[in-house]
């Protein structure tokens, strides 16, 4: 399960936008993307090569997934339960796609939080789409009932000709 995902600006630690999907991170969104911020720089300073990145965080039963958004100069962090990080790390393109084409709401942004509301929706259905899915087991099961319902009904057209 996706709990949130938040945008920051990727050198201040600005906040500018979450989406939340299920409550499990405190409001204070000028703390959380300060902290991100803050993390990712200490993270790189620690390491001496300008190629490393924060990529996750685990926490108890929760993953932070870290991706950089760099047409708008963000960074993004993906709250996710364990189990689902390897799904949700298939659907972060599509999302981060959705915010490239809406990145003209991030030109000339001044700190209103309201303007960037509009990527509420495209997200939410992009979500929702991806909970919708069947997972890799039911779909590769039916594949082959399917393979077997056709190669029954190929026997029974034989045996009728």
């Amino acid at each position: 399960m996706i709990y949130c995902l938040l945008l920051y600006h990727a050198r201040t630690g600005l906040f500018l936008y979450s989406l939340t999907l299920q409550k499990l991170v405190k409001d204070d969104h000028a703390m959380v993307g300060a902290f991100f911020s803050a993390l990712k720089s200490f993270a790189s300073e620690m390491i001496f090569s300008s190629s490393v990145s924060l990529k996750m965080i685990q926490m108890d039963n929760y993953e932070l997934i870290f991706a950089p958004i760099s047409q708008i100069s963000a960074d993004m962090v993906v709250v996710v339960d364990i189990e689902d990080k390897p799904a949700v790390k298939k659907v972060i393109p599509d999302i981060i796609n959705v915010i490239i084409k809406n990145q003209r709401l991030f030109r000339d942004w001044r700190g209103d939080l309201t303007r960037l509301r509009a990527l509420d929706e495209p997200l939410t259905d992009l979500l929702s789409f991806y909970k919708s899915l069947p997972s890799k087991d039911v779909l590769i099961s039916n594949r082959k009932n399917f393979a077997q319902f056709i190669k029954r009904v190929g026997e029974v057209n034989s045996k009728e000709q």
